[in-house]
């Protein structure tokens, strides 16, 4: 008997302890050139001086990654005082795809090949999607012989 009332006051400490809600003092973003700041602190659900816990970290993180504009994403604790704690998501933007160039053909040929293959300018592209683009885009000259 003695021992389940110890063990309830166990698992209620431990409860307390990473339940416990902290300050988030300041949020820094690094590793961003055309995602905006604001738009990964609004997406990632961490502003300054909002309240949170540490499970709330992890949701953010999945959040950021969802958006499928990151190759990779990490938040980092920088510093602890007495206003709360100060963090940095730092994040690496996966490419975009500005321009396709299709060299030897006329350029209503390379439209036609740039649809057949689903290009979208501005489209993020993961490694795996780049992966898939290059392999599609090989079989396709094969199968049409622009080589000869």
């Amino acid at each position: 008997m003695n021992f389940a009332k110890i063990f309830i006051l166990f698992l209620c400490f431990c409860t307390q302890i990473f339940a416990q809600q902290v300050t988030l003092y300041r949020v820094n973003v690094e590793g961003n050139t055309t995602t905006s700041d604001k738009m990964i602190k609004y997406s990632a659900g961490l502003r300054d001086g909002a309240q949170i816990q540490r499970s709330d970290i992890s949701t953010a993180i999945t959040r950021l990654w969802d958006l499928g504009l990151f190759e990779d994403v990490n938040i980092v604790l920088n510093n602890e005082s007495q206003y709360g704690v100060e963090i940095t998501i730092k994040v690496s933007e996966s490419p975009i795809l500005n321009q396709v160039l299709f060299e030897g053909m006329t350029v209503r040929e390379g439209r036609f090949r740039e649809k057949k293959l689903n290009l979208g300018l501005r489209s993020v592209l993961s490694q795996i999607q780049l992966t898939k683009l290059l392999e599609k885009s090989q079989k396709y000259i094969k199968m049409t012989d622009i080589s000869t």
